[in-house]
């Protein structure tokens, strides 16, 4: 048997809540890049919520390195000042984004 075909998900669960908690819950699984069923599930049985947000920004980061690159290609090395103070800025923002990365992971 499969990891996907062990993992179907077959049961509903219903709850009540005010309109007030919804949007709450929501907010969180947002916040922690997660839908509201992970959210729940994960929260309910007491399972580390690793924020997927972290990753996505640094995915972003490194999409924007590499755009850079291409512009700074394509100007044939005019403004490469500019750039590079572009790309340490980019670099910082990477930094710290990998330092909260590792704070969540400990």
């Amino acid at each position: 048997m499969s990891r996907s075909e062990s993992r179907k998900t077959d049961e509903r669960i219903q709850i009540r809540c005010t309109a007030e908690v919804k949007a709450q819950l929501t907010e969180k699984a947002q916040e922690s890049g997660h839908s509201l069923s992970e959210y729940l599930i994960k929260s309910g049985l007491g399972k580390r919520l690793q924020s997927k947000g972290h990753y996505n920004s640094l995915a972003a980061l490194i999409k924007i390195t590499a755009l850079q690159k291409h512009l700074f290609n394509e100007s044939n090395g005019q403004y490469s000042k500019e750039f590079a103070d572009i790309l340490q800025e980019v670099r910082k923002a990477a930094v710290l984004v990998h330092k909260e990365i590792q704070g969540n992971d400990s």
